[in-house]
């Protein structure tokens, strides 16, 4: 053989090695190919910052927080449950909602001035069918 013909199979085979690689880091991870499922329910049209989205065993859950001019003004938990919402199950959810939504798999808990609450709940019922109306919750 030539030695243009060995190089050549050698760069070849070095390609091929290197693909591999790259397709068992990038798609071999759990955390890269699993879905956050809450994520599907996240109102990019409102902006906010992502506090966290974590997978856990049962559940996906996703923090978003909105601010305006530096201070917060709401946020918005999301729990996507693989298994769907069971009536009548103590869920743990973390935080101080004003008000909650759900349907069959997803519970979104919404906590914030009644303008932002407004707006996810409009968007939140065009979007995803919910049935959802902002309301004062009552002094304490």
């Amino acid at each position: 053989m030539e030695r243009k013909t060995k190089a050549a199979i050698v760069v070849v085979v070095c390609v091929i090695l290197a693909v591999i690689a790259l397709v068992v880091i990038f798609f071999g991870s759990d955390t890269l190919i699993k879905k956050n499922y809450a994520k599907d329910y996240m109102l990019n049209e409102l902006g906010g910052e992502v506090l966290e989205c974590t997978i856990e065993e049962d559940y996906h859950m996703c923090h978003i927080i909105y601010r305006e001019d530096g201070r917060k003004i709401g946020e918005i938990w999301i729990y996507y449950y693989l298994g769907g919402v069971q009536p009548y199950k103590p869920y743990i959810f973390e935080g101080d909602a004003d008000q909650v939504i759900s349907s069959e798999y997803v519970m979104i808990f919404l906590a914030g001035n009644m303008d932002l609450r407004r707006q996810a709940c409009d968007l939140y019922n065009e979007k995803y069918g919910f049935v959802c109306t902002p309301f004062q919750r009552p002094e304490r």
